[in-house]
């Protein structure tokens, strides 16, 4: 009888969290589990090749519960990121602790690999073992005993004593092990940290590297011949900008191609007939990266990264914390420039398209950082947490 693995995944948006563990699914099924995949039913990207994993719904916050009141929006740090999730509210979090233990029973799981999945996290502590894996911005260091500032714009809104105080009150009702610090809400047992030292926010205070990006192909440096710009750019939610910034990809000197998910089919028919090619489908990110003399995109962290690996200048318009936190690592390394999202208009972004094609100091820079980071592009990080997952449960055998 196979090992069961229930992989879960609960905050935060974008494909690379059901990707990534897909992927990881994969190499644990070569090594004998199975897996499931718990995922978002409102988030799980439509054309997600899911065939040979299971999927189940993964339980989401504050489902069947009362909305919470007076909730303030803030990224200022984890923790009050945390709380606007449900972890200020003790109803909520008891309510998502029970129903992740009902699906861990459910599928008799011998293990739980969590991307940003504090629920999942929480419902496994002391009860099953339990992985974190994810980028640097969703697996804090295990021994951080609070979270930073992520900027100096502004102060955190909610006290995170108050609801490290909230959630342990819930753990000892509910027979789990407390929590001694409010970080240990997405660490489980052991972390697989997927992601460059560049692109982590807390790097500062890891005392072990990360794996690297787990990334879906192998990246290959960019071709000295490389000519086009490639585009890739989605509208977050609340927002109604990325028509008025597309145009801005018309009229640039050189190809341009663009994968833009959320356009209004008239603007990309607009865009087409203006010489920009409108892509229907996600390109193969490692063979575009190739022919790309510059990549404009949103700073998601997959995207970032495979660039960063390619040596290709990039041109970011982050939209919310965690990308920004990207958009200023990368530009401090001096292989992008940064444009912002919600405010940044076409002819703006035309321009600093331009300007960039003509950067050579960045251009070095990218390349000089693709070298530095070349051992990266070869990891089979899956395969790396395919591994911990075994040495956490002591299944670990010769391949």
């Amino acid at each position: 009888m196979p090992r069961t693995a229930l992989l879960c995944w609960e905050a935060g948006h974008g494909r690379g969290h059901a990707q990534s563990l897909l992927q990881i699914a994969g190499k644990l099924n070569a090594r004998g589990w199975r897996s499931v995949l718990a995922l978002p039913r409102d988030r799980t990207p439509k054309n997600l090749a899911t065939e040979s994993v299971p999927v189940c719904p993964a339980p989401q916050w504050g489902e069947g519960r009362p909305a919470l009141s007076a909730v303030t929006m803030s990224s200022a740090s984890m923790a009050d990121m945390l709380a606007q999730i449900g972890l200020q509210s003790a109803d909520w979090t008891r309510h998502q602790i029970e129903r992740w233990r009902r699906l861990f029973d459910e599928h008799r799981s011998d293990v739980v690999v969590a991307d940003y999945a504090p629920g999942a996290v929480l419902a496994a502590r002391g009860l099953v073992p339990c992985v974190a894996t994810g980028v640097g911005f969703t697996v804090p260091p295990a021994a951080m005993r609070r979270f930073p500032l992520l900027s100096d714009s502004a102060p955190a809104v909610y006290d995170e004593a108050t609801i490290l105080e909230t959630v342990n009150e819930v753990l000892v009702e509910l027979g789990g092990r407390p929590l001694t610090a409010l970080p240990q809400a997405l660490t489980g047992d052991l972390q697989c940290v997927c992601s460059l030292p560049l692109l982590d926010p807390y790097r500062a205070f890891r005392a072990d590297p990360p794996l690297g990006p787990l990334l879906s192909t192998p990246v290959l440096r960019r071709s000295r011949h490389a000519a086009e710009v490639f585009c890739y750019l989605r509208e977050p939610a609340g927002t109604a900008r990325l028509a008025e910034i597309a145009v801005g990809l018309q009229g640039v000197d050189v190809r341009v191609v663009a994968y833009l998910p959320d356009l209004d089919p008239q603007v990309a028919s607009g865009l087409r007939a203006n010489g920009v090619e409108v892509l229907h489908a996600p390109a193969p990110i490692a063979e575009q990266l190739v022919r790309s003399r510059l990549i404009v995109h949103y700073g998601g962290h997959g995207t970032a990264a495979a660039a960063l690996l390619a040596g290709v200048p990039q041109i970011i318009l982050p939209f919310d914390i965690e990308k920004v936190l990207i958009a200023e690592a990368l530009v401090g390394r001096g292989v992008a420039r940064t444009l912002p999202y919600l405010t940044v208009g076409a002819d703006r972004l035309r321009d600093t398209i331009s300007s960039a094609l003509q950067d050579e100091e960045m251009e070095r820079h990218a390349y000089a950082a693709a070298e530095e980071h070349g051992e990266y592009a070869r990891r089979d990080v899956a395969g790396d947490v395919s591994e911990a997952v075994e040495r956490l449960t002591g299944s670990a055998r010769v391949h």
